[in-house]
């Protein structure tokens, strides 16, 4: 009966672990808040985030947002839109990707070299009042395929607070 009792706690405490780490947990910057598993790891301290809002992490994936002042580009381009804000990134980084909209996201894919790898990068772009948002959630090419519906999900859960 000890033995049983000894099995049990430990499944329980196995359970518990595995469940904790799963768990979801909302990551928040600023107006911006994203829903994550919870064993992502905040990296926004790491050298890495240089002159990014933040940069989350986990294995295989990495996330990365970015934000401009509306009124700065403004004064440059005249009003945009989400969408003009995506094409202008689009244009001024040669990355020649079409622009779409999925799940009411302005988004676009593209690969990229980066310290010897090469990496797929899904774009996302969001807008409050005063900032124009860019998301990009990468992995490794050759992991890509595997991990794209895991990491469009990650940017569905991106909400933008007024």
């Amino acid at each position: 009966m000890k033995h049983l009792a000894k099995l049990l706690l430990c499944t329980l405490l196995v359970a518990a672990l595995l469940c904790g780490c799963t768990a979801e947990k909302a990551y928040t910057s600023g107006e911006l808040t994203m829903t994550l598993p919870g064993y992502f790891l905040d990296l926004s301290d790491d050298p890495a985030a240089a002159e990014k809002e933040f940069l989350y992490g986990y294995k295989n994936v990495g996330i990365m947002g970015m934000k401009e002042e509306k009124s700065l580009l403004e004064e440059y381009y005249g009003e945009l839109t989400v969408a003009d804000y995506a094409q202008l990134l689009n244009e001024i980084g040669q990355y020649g990707q079409e622009i779409t909209e999925k799940d009411g996201i302005v988004t676009f894919t593209y690969a990229a070299e980066a310290e010897g790898d090469n990496y797929t990068y899904i774009t996302a772009f969001f807008e409050s009042s005063e900032y124009f948002w860019t998301i990009q959630v990468y992995t490794l090419t050759s992991e890509y395929e595997k991990l794209s519906q895991d990491m469009w999900g990650y940017i569905t859960t991106i909400t933008i607070a007024e």
